[in-house]
């Protein structure tokens, strides 16, 4: 799976996309999803000491986001996506820590547990300003640098699916979260796996979907003995 994810990230076309899914389609076993607290569905692929792959799925007309539904956040990684269905928004924001008591927003740290994660509330309020939403569409890449803060964008009524890859993780700090309410304590964020077959019938929708026209769909149900 190193290998295959790694490929597409180096040199992105329709065929390496198409050895991708074989390789996951090929090892259900293998696949572990859980619906992140931001409600998409993420699927662990590999680690590694430089780099992390992982699958994020937004099913069309199916979120799960956790309450509080707080999207704004940073990352303690580099990370960078390629979108393999749909198209996906990033929002970007700048943060300010003037004494302005309007749009001030307090920062939850982000502690995993063996559970899920807890949101843990900090002293630290800020405001925000937007810099814009950028899309980013199937077979096209962005990045989102460490410590920045942005909220992912997908319409409801679209499938989306990115690759990602994260390095340059910092071992020493929680990602943090913007709430705009206080919570009174630490407020638990419990993980729900999904169930397989709904993760294979998922990967079948990245590689019909869209490219249902392509060369990625001209092969016969016994890829997996090739």
């Amino acid at each position: 799976m190193l290998k295959e994810s790694h490929s597409l990230f180096a040199d992105f076309s329709l065929t390496k996309l198409r050895q991708f899914l074989i390789a996951l389609k090929c090892n259900p076993m293998n696949l572990k999803g859980t619906w992140h607290p931001l409600g998409f569905i993420i699927i662990k692929l590999f680690n590694s000491t430089d780099f992390d792959y992982r699958l994020h799925i937004w099913p069309k007309g199916l979120r799960r986001p956790k309450t509080p539904d707080w999207p704004i956040h940073n990352h303690v990684f580099d990370l960078e996506s390629i979108v393999l269905s749909g198209a996906v928004g990033s929002e970007a924001y700048s943060i300010s820590c003037d004494e302005s008591p309007e749009g001030r927003y307090r920062a939850y740290m982000v502690k995993y547990t063996s559970e899920g994660s807890d949101l843990v509330p900090s002293s630290t309020l800020v405001n925000l300003r937007s810099d814009g939403v950028t899309w980013t569409n199937q077979g096209e890449k962005y990045q989102v640098p460490k410590g920045s803060f942005h909220r992912s964008i997908v319409n409801s009524d679209v499938f989306a699916a990115t690759l990602v890859r994260t390095s340059s993780k910092s071992v020493l700090d929680m990602p943090i979260v913007l709430g705009i309410e206080d919570l009174p304590q630490r407020h638990a964020c419990f993980s729900n796996s999904v169930d397989r077959t709904f993760l294979v019938s998922l990967i079948d929708k990245i590689s019909t979907e869209d490219l249902h026209q392509t060369s990625i769909n001209s092969r016969s149900t016994n890829d997996c003995m090739v």
